[in-house]
């Protein structure tokens, strides 16, 4: 049986009220639709619990309203936020994107184009009993930072400490080095699913990967499928692919260092943390302050990001963790150890670091950065259950 999602809608309008109940109605994937009249009853019903998705009329103060949601969207961050508008002007259209809402539909086009919208969104909602999984997207401030070695053995410690599903999905559109590292191959990847015209769900991530164990599976990268086939990221819709890779797949890691700042912002949003790879020289420390200023800028929350300061070598370093921290804005960088032999063995052939250097000290780092990120979740999966639990409570 098909599991049925609760929408929660904010209008005073009766009309845009009326469609939405004729429209959803007769959606098996949609079961009651909760309507409430003023943002403060909203925010209270979602304080209350979660809710996958949630329409906003905003014609009665365009502006002034999404001002106001911008505390509540990000305090939601499993919801996804619709706005309906009767016009979208420039102006109102940027400020539900600086506040975090990816959607803006036109109230005249609703019946076209909304239940497509709310088809994306649900698809990335994991059905009964299963976890929604969490992203984590791995840039880099420089070339040969280690941002797919890292990429490919934080992925692998996670399936081992979870025992459960995982992806790796390469954005690194100019050499794809995760198909070479884990010797893969596959005719489609993360470029076809960028560029599929339909629903990006879950099944599409499933059909597209390619299998390296049986609970790791690759969205490879197109210089790994058809190399010059797709020139850059589209980042238009990495927000609906993350979502699906999410909804199956209990880690999903992304090795983005070469992308524009403007999809690793998209990918950094999605994610529950992202990770900026240096090597502790001036440059790469210059290259992430400025990164992470301008994820920032883009409304990535600061304590999503983590900068990751490998090959370190905690005595010879010219540059200590403290005068790194210091640099970076107060953001504490975690090491990985200067271990350049274990690391080099596994991407000559094509080897992990639990295979080819179980005891090494680097992967002791990954492990316990996996460590890290298990704890995390397991606390934040707690409070979304209770949270999930109380809002089907409230609205049975």
């Amino acid at each position: 049986m098909r599991t049925k999602h609760n929408i929660v809608v904010l209008t005073n309008d009766v009309d845009t009220e009326s469609t939405l109940r004729i429209l959803f109605g007769t959606n098996d994937r949609i079961g009651d639709i909760q309507v409430h009249r003023t943002l403060d009853s909203l925010a209270a019903a979602l304080d209350r619990g979660l809710a996958p998705l949630v329409l906003v009329d905003i014609d009665a103060d365009p502006l002034g309203l999404l001002e106001s949601l911008e505390p509540i969207v990000n305090s939601c961050l499993h919801t996804k936020f619709v706005v309906l508008a009767r016009e979208l002007v420039n102006d109102v259209v940027l400020q539900a994107m600086q506040v975090g809402i990816r959607y803006v539909q036109l109230k005249e086009r609703i019946t076209l184009e909304l239940p497509g919208v709310v088809q994306r969104v649900l698809s990335s909602v994991p059905v009964e009993g299963r976890r929604r999984g969490s992203a984590i997207t791995v840039l880099s401030a420089g070339g040969g930072a280690g941002c797919t070695t890292l990429t490919v053995n934080l992925a692998n410690e996670l399936q081992l400490a979870t025992s459960e599903a995982v992806l790796i999905a390469d954005l690194d559109y100019a050499y794809g080095a995760v198909a070479s590292y884990l010797e893969l191959e596959g005719k489609y990847g993360i470029a076809d699913v960028l560029a599929y015209e339909g629903a990006i769900d879950a099944d599409l991530i499933e059909t597209t990967s390619v299998r390296y164990s049986d609970s790791i599976r690759a969205l490879l990268s197109p210089a790994s499928t058809g190399f010059g086939r797709h020139g850059h990221v589209s980042e238009e819709r990495l927000g609906d692919a993350v979502g699906a890779c999410k909804a199956r797949h209990r880690y999903t890691v992304f090795d983005a260092p070469r992308v524009s700042m403007d999809a690793a912002a998209s990918l950094a949003i999605e994610s529950e943390m992202t990770l900026i790879v240096l090597q502790p020289v001036v440059k790469d420390i210059r290259v992430t302050r400025n990164m992470i200023q301008a994820l920032l800028e883009r409304e990535v929350p600061a304590e999503r990001i983590k900068p990751i300061l490998n090959r370190y070598r905690k005595r010879r370093e010219i540059i200590s963790v403290e005068e790194a921290q210091k640099a970076l804005g107060g953001i504490a960088p975690e090491c990985l150890s200067n271990d350049y032999v274990s690391a080099i063995n596994g991407n000559n052939y094509g080897k992990l670091l639990s295979v080819s250097a179980p005891r090494s000290a680097l992967r002791k780092d990954v492990m316990e950065l996996a460590a890290q990120f298990t704890a995390m979740d397991e606390s934040r999966n707690q409070e979304t259950e209770k949270a999930g639990a109380a809002f089907r409570r409230l609205t049975a």
